[in-house]
């Protein structure tokens, strides 16, 4: 009996120690986030909208540097852990995986600089502090992974939470100097530079000793990695520069301001989703499939019911905020709805993220992958469709059918490899809550 309590004892301290994990990396997103939600709409109301626009387009570059930078690094490196065992070949491992990311950022540089060079949209200067600082947020965020997987949990927090936001304010510094959105990317790339030295303090990925094995194996599994970077930025931030092709200047920062606003809604989304993964791996793996579901059903019930309260929030007190934002928000008047169909978006998202943990929990990321390959194609065919049809409309109408597309995918698979049915109570409570906020802020307006 006192074995069987001993066991219950260590059980119930793990199972704590997991959740504390979770709620820090959670808190963690959801400061660096938050910071940077509050930055970027300040810029809005401080910078003239040709200034904003070009501002969106330099993150959409730096947010598309650093993704591809980082495609794949990581998984590869899980895949190697099963011949890496000990603390010193492990160190091994991670040095080998700073080295192919090393090659995937000056790759990522290349193309960023090629790619955009012949655009004309900025000049050689902002072209490469763009990039350049998205190459840096890459490696701070797989410093801070590779430290997560061996479990150096302090390490990776410090170095993925500080790092960054040294970079933003370093790019509030350079806005401050400079007075432009050039300026903020050089502050933001500067500061990101200063804050190498937190690497050295925890010695991160860091041995004079790579084997050619560990580099080859992770080299040689990156394409599709890479292929599904590429796609889910277009999906993203990416929407920028498609925004920029079919419409003019002011259309595109009408739309980065609201794809700003509706960032709050994917920060919520994954905090919540950090927090609660742990735990339904589990119980995928440990308990009858009727209660995972029924779990499910809860936890994704009040993820929709968080998620309706923020969006409804928002665009109840948007227009109020506006009108109180003077002649710098004027050019914004009436982008509550653009907002809407964004915030339906993400609340129409929820069995995706119900349906992804079975991927990952029954080892079937290759088919996830093919799956969102496939429906991140028909998602950018339907958004151009979009855009082509219902004018200034559309890229929001687009961004909204490319995640339906997406779900869609992940849950018809899902149905057919695991019989999971389709969660609508959170997508439900959410669009009520939603909607109740756009009534609310029609009475306010």
């Amino acid at each position: 009996m006192a074995f069987i309590n001993a066991q219950a004892a260590r059980f119930a301290v793990a199972r704590s120690n997991v959740l504390a994990l979770a709620f820090a990396y959670a808190g963690s997103a959801v400061l660096q986030k938050g910071v940077g939600f509050i930055l970027f709409l300040w810029l809005a109301h401080q910078l003239p909208v040709s200034d904003y626009a070009r501002f969106g387009l330099l993150y959409a570059l730096q947010s598309g540097v650093s993704a591809l930078a980082m495609a794949g690094i990581v998984e590869t490196a899980i895949g190697r852990l099963k011949v890496a065992r000990d603390p010193e070949r492990q160190r091994q491992l991670l040095a080998g995986a700073n080295l192919v990311f090393l090659g995937t950022a000056m790759m990522s540089l290349l193309l960023a600089i090629v790619g955009f060079s012949w655009t004309n949209l900025f000049d050689t200067g902002a072209l490469l502090v763009a990039a350049a600082s998205g190459a840096l947020i890459g490696f701070y965020t797989i410093q801070s992974q590779l430290s997560r997987i061996v479990e150096r949990h302090r390490a990776a927090l410090l170095v993925g939470l500080v790092a960054p936001l040294i970079g933003l304010s370093g790019g509030l510094a350079g806005y401050l100097l400079f007075g432009s959105s050039v300026g903020f990317f050089i502050g933001s790339a500067a500061g990101l530079v200063l804050a190498l030295p937190l690497t050295l303090l925890t010695a991160i990925g860091f041995s004079r000793s790579i084997r050619d094995a560990d580099v080859r194996y992770m080299a040689m599994h990156l394409a599709p990695y890479l292929l599904v970077a590429l796609i889910d930025w277009f999906a993203g931030y990416g929407n920028t520069y498609l925004v920029k092709i079919f419409f003019s200047t002011d259309v595109v920062a009408r739309f980065v301001f609201a794809y700003t606003l509706s960032s709050i809604m994917h920060l919520v989304a994954t905090s919540l989703n950090q927090a609660w993964n742990p735990r339904v791996f589990r119980l995928i793996h440990d308990a009858p499939q009727q209660k995972v579901e029924v779990e499910n059903r809860r936890f994704y019930l009040l993820q929709g019911l968080i998620l309706g309260v923020a969006a409804g929030g928002i665009l109840a007190f948007l227009p109020l905020a506006l009108r109180i934002g003077g002649a710098s928000f004027a050019h914004y008047q009436g982008i509550e709805r653009e907002t809407a169909i964004l915030f339906v978006a993400y609340v129409l998202n929820i069995p995706w993220y119900h349906v992804q943990n079975y991927y990952y929990a029954h080892a079937k990321g290759a088919l996830l992958m093919k799956i969102s390959i496939g429906t991140s194609i028909a998602g950018l065919l339907l958004w151009i469709g979009a855009a082509l049809t219902l004018g200034e409309w559309g890229p929001y109408v687009g961004f909204m059918l490319m995640m339906i597309a997406k779900m869609g995918g992940g849950v018809f698979w899902a149905r057919r490899e695991w019989k999971v049915r389709l969660l609508w109570h959170g997508p439900a409570a959410g669009l009520a809550l939603l909607v109740l906020g756009e009534l609310g802020g029609l009475l306010l307006a």
